[in-house]
C-alpha cells in the first residue's frame, strides 16, 4: 500500500558527564531493550584499541547499535524497528533515566515509505 511506512530508525549523540564501566553501560542498554519492548536474538561486540566500542544486537524487530568514543565522554545508538514493533522512545528514555547525561540529540526518521 502506497504510504505504508516500514520501519523507524531513532538515532541519539549523547554525551555523559562521566564515563561508566562498558559492563554497567551494557545492563543500561539491555534494561532500555527492555523497556522498549524489543527481543534480543543475538549480538556481537568488537573493542578497538587504545578504547572504544562498536556493539551490535540483532532483533527481532531489527537492530540497535552503539559505538563509543570513551575519550570524549560520547556514544552514538541507532534503533531501528520495522512496522510497529517495538518502541525506541521508551529505549532513549530509559537511557537517558540510568546515564549521566549532559547532552542528548535525537533524530527520528521513517524508512520505506514507498
Amino acid at each position: 500500500m502506497a504510504g505504508d511506512v516500514k520501519g523507524k530508525i531513532v538515532f541519539a549523540d549523547i554525551v555523559l558527564g562521566h564515563w561508566p564501566k562498558w559492563e554497567d553501560m551494557l545492563r543500561v542498554f539491555e534494561g532500555a531493550m527492555s523497556a522498549g519492548g524489543l527481543t534480543v536474538i543475538k549480538e556481537i561486540c568488537h573493542e578497538f584499541e587504545p578504547q572504544g566500542t562498536t556493539h551490535i544486537w540483532l532483533l527481532s524487530e531489527s537492530h540497535m547499535s552503539v559505538h563509543t568514543w570513551p575519550e570524549s565522554n560520547f556514544f552514538a545508538i541507532d534503533i531501528f524497528t520495522c512496522g510497529k514493533e517495538g518502541n525506541p522512545g521508551a529505549v532513549l528514555d530509559y537511557i537517558k533515566d540510568n546515564l549521566d547525561i549532559i547532552n542528548c540529540t535525537i533524530n527520528e526518521k521513517s524508512r520505506g515509505i514507498i
